[in-house]
C-alpha cells in the first residue's frame, strides 16, 4: 500500500496565505535606535578679576589702598576738598612758649601756678602737672592748649628735650592719657584721633592713633606708624571717616612738600 502525503494547497489559497503573513509583518512596531547625543563641553568657570590691594603706607597712594590697623583693615580712598569736616576745629593753634589764651575760658577748673598746671575734674582728686626744668632728657614743659568739649578732654601740649608730645586729661575723672600729637574728636564725641608728622628728624612719632572715649577716660584702640608720608592735617568727615592731608616728607622738589588728600574709612575697625 502506498504512503499518503498531505494534500497540496491550491495556487489561489497559497497566495492568500502569503498576503496574510505580509500584513502581520507590517503591523509589528519598528524599533528605532537613537544615537546618543554628543556631550556638551562644560563652560569654563569665569575667572575672577583680582584687585590688588596695596598698603596705604605708600606714596603716592592708589585708589584701592588699604591700611592695616590693630583691629582690621581700613580702606584708603581718594580725597579732595578742604579740611575741616562738618564743624570748625575745636583747638586753636598749638602754643609754643606759654599757655593758650583758651586758659581764660576754663572757668577756674584749669589754673596756672608758676611751673604747675592744676586741673579740677568732676570726680576724683585734683591733677597737678609740674614742669621739669632740668637740662636733661627728662626735661618737659607743659602748656595748656584747650579743650575737646565733645570728648570731655583737656589738652596739654608737652615740650620735650627733643621733640614734643601731648597729654589728654579727662574732665570727668582726671585720667591722664599720653598721645603722639594733635587730637581731633569725632562729631559724636565717641572717638579721638591724634596725629603727628615727623618723617625727617624722627624726634616725634610719624603716624596716627585712635582712642575711644569711655566712662573712665580714653582707651587706645590702635596706633599706626607711617614710613612713606606724613599726616599734616586730619579732620572727621563723619563719625567713621577721616580726611587726611598727606605730605611726602621734607625732601620734596623745590623744597615744597608734595601733598595729597586721602579719606580713611574706619567703619570696619571701630
Amino acid at each position: 500500500m502506498l504512503p499518503q502525503f498531505p494534500t497540496l494547497l491550491k495556487p489561489s489559497a497559497a497566495l492568500a496565505l502569503l498576503l496574510l503573513l505580509g500584513a502581520c509583518d507590517r503591523q509589528k512596531p519598528v524599533e528605532t535606535t537613537t544615537p546618543p547625543a554628543s556631550p556638551t563641553p562644560a563652560a569654563a568657570p569665569a575667572r575672577a578679576v583680582e584687585k590688588i590691594l596695596t598698603s596705604g603706607d605708600t606714596w603716592p597712594a592708589t585708589t584701592h589702598d588699604t591700611l592695616h590697623l590693630g583691629r582690621g583693615v581700613a580702606r584708603v580712598l581718594p580725597g579732595s576738598g578742604r579740611l575741616g569736616g562738618p564743624a570748625r576745629p575745636e583747638l586753636p593753634p598749638r602754643p609754643e612758649d606759654g599757655d593758650s589764651p583758651e586758659l581764660a575760658k576754663a572757668q577756674g577748673r584749669v589754673q596756672r601756678e608758676g611751673i604747675q598746671l592744676r586741673f579740677k575734674p568732676e570726680q576724683g582728686p585734683e591733677v597737678v602737672i609740674k614742669n621739669d626744668t632740668a637740662d636733661t632728657e627728662a626735661m618737659a614743659f607743659y602748656h595748656y592748649w584747650g579743650t575737646l568739649a565733645s570728648a570731655r578732654q583737656w589738652v596739654v601740649s608737652v615740650g620735650l628735650y627733643e621733640g614734643s608730645a601731648v597729654e589728654l586729661i579727662d574732665q570727668r575723672t582726671g585720667r591722664r592719657t599720653p598721645a603722639w600729637g594733635q587730637p581731633v574728636a569725632s562729631p559724636d564725641g565717641r572717638y579721638v584721633v591724634t596725629y603727628s608728622a615727623d618723617l625727617g628728624a624722627a624726634f616725634d612719632p610719624n603716624g596716627l592713633q585712635l582712642f575711644k572715649v569711655e566712662p573712665t577716660g580714653l582707651r587706645l584702640v590702635w596706633e599706626r606708624d607711617l614710613s612713606s608720608w606724613e599726616p599734616r592735617q586730619v579732620s572727621w568727615l563723619d563719625n567713621t571717616t577721616l580726611l587726611i592731608k598727606q605730605a611726602q616728607g621734607p625732601a620734596e622738589e623745590d623744597g615744597k612738600p608734595q601733598s595729597a588728600y586721602m579719606r580713611l574709612d574706619l567703619s570696619q575697625v571701630l
